[in-house]
């Protein structure tokens, strides 16, 4: 009897294993992870597909925030990316990943140019400090509502 209990046990513990090793994620989450790769589809203004050595990587960008999907200048700031990275080689520092398992960071282009500085330069997309250092973004976007472009236009 006390075998039969302990079996069950064990076979529980195991499954549970199991189950716990399979919902894991296959990369885990490192700081300043760098995926080089190519720009394959752009989501919206700070959401990109890179296609690297290990697949396709959903990557959102750090630190900026692009207009939503039907607000006012969401595809100026979709298409400001698809210019800047589709079929071009992009470097993304991976600071995090978020709770919809993106790689969040910083992307580079092949110029070496931030493309998330870009975005906040032109006016595309506000600046929101969590991984980034902000002294460089905070200048960026005082100096885009100073010209009243894109998201500061009134």
């Amino acid at each position: 009897m006390t075998s039969l209990f302990l079996r069950n046990i064990r076979s529980k513990i195991n499954a549970t294993f199991i189950v716990l090793f399979v919902l894991l994620p296959i990369r885990p989450a490192s700081a300043d992870l760098v995926i080089v790769g190519e720009a394959v589809a752009v989501i919206s203004g700070d959401t990109m597909k890179v296609l690297w050595t290990g697949g396709i990587e959903m990557v959102r960008l750090a630190d900026v925030d692009c207009p939503k999907k039907g607000h006012l200048h969401w595809q100026e700031a979709k298409m400001f990316t698809e210019d800047q990275t589709i079929a071009r080689s992009v470097i993304v520092t991976v600071k995090d990943v978020d709770k919809f398992g993106r790689s969040v960071g910083e992307v580079f282009l092949d110029d070496g140019k931030s493309l998330n500085k870009a975005l906040v330069k032109n006016g595309l997309a506000k600046w929101t400090q969590k991984y980034l250092d902000g002294t460089v973004f905070s200048k960026l976007e005082r100096e885009a509502r100073g010209k009243k472009i894109g998201v500061w236009q009134k």
